[in-house]
């Protein structure tokens, strides 16, 4: 019998997160699988009722592509580093690192303590994972003492559907610390440029805020606004979020939504960035 969500709690907001994967899981099976994700919502009888009706086919593909490419950039990462170390930044009840454990590698799941104890219960916790209690919001980041690794392991930070919703001070901080603190360590996370940010916005807030504040929300449209954050950021590669997405998946969509697709990719709206950090 699958555990009743409470209003206003904890695992609402974190499954709330996840519900657009979880559409897109259920829309196209054959296209993505994040078996974790689907465990979720086995587990818990939830289904949003304030922005359910906002969510388009595009904003669940959007979300589970920006997953998708992650998962494809780690591995890829894990190649020259086996033992890295993977941060996830506001992890919430994220299945991540789940798709990209190698056996080998480790995890941090950075949250505050009741979205911690909340992921416990419903995610689990394997053996190389770990729960660091942190508010990304604050100018504090004395949590980044809890995190053991070496330059020979590697470090690679996430944020995925996180900094659309945050103000573009709070998201340069945030990069700007990590960059001096992990040299040679690696980051990405999804963007929306300016024009695209609105559309994504609306999914979460209501008209008026969207109309009247999205200029303070965080969006790129050229990587020098990136790399002034920090002398400590090594390279950017700012490209369409759909970049690692091969043309045989994405034909899965169907044609409506590969139109969609291609039209997003052409104007750019969303996109996927990749950092890396100089050594110091």
């Amino acid at each position: 019998m699958a555990n009743e969500v409470k209003k206003g709690s904890v695992e609402e907001k974190c499954l709330e997160r996840l519900y657009p994967r979880k559409l897109a899981l259920d829309w196209w099976p054959e296209v993505f699988m994040d078996k974790g994700c689907v465990k979720l919502f086995e587990d818990y009888a939830y289904k949003p009722a304030k922005y359910a009706d906002k969510i388009s086919k595009m904003d669940a593909a959007r979300l589970l592509i920006a997953e998708y490419n992650t998962v494809e950039v780690a591995k890829r990462y894990l190649r020259d580093h086996p033992k890295a170390i993977f941060v996830n930044l506001a992890c919430g009840f994220s299945t991540v690192f789940q798709q990209i454990d190698n056996g080998q590698c480790r995890a941090y799941n950075v949250d505050t303590r009741d979205v911690l104890i909340a992921r416990k219960e419903a995610v689990g916790k394997g053996d190389r994972e770990q729960g660091i209690i942190a508010d990304i919001l604050e100018d504090d980041f004395s949590w980044f003492e809890k995190i053991e690794w070496t330059r020979d392991d590697g470090i690679f930070f996430y944020a995925l559907d996180l900094f659309h919703y945050m103000k573009r001070e709070d998201v340069k901080r945030i990069v700007a610390n990590i960059a001096v603190n992990f040299p040679d360590g690696m980051m990405v996370f999804d963007a929306a440029s300016r024009d695209g940010l609105p559309k994504i916005l609306k999914t979460r807030y209501d008209e008026d805020e969207v109309k009247n504040n999205a200029g303070f929300y965080f969006s790129v449209d050229d990587d020098a606004q990136i790399t002034k954050w920090s002398v400590r950021i090594a390279d950017i590669w700012r490209h369409p979020l759909y970049t690692y997405y091969t043309k045989k998946k994405a034909n899965k969509l169907g044609l409506i939504n590969l139109m969609a697709v291609k039209a997003l990719d052409s104007k750019n709206e969303v996109q996927f960035v990749e950092l890396t950090f100089k050594r110091h």
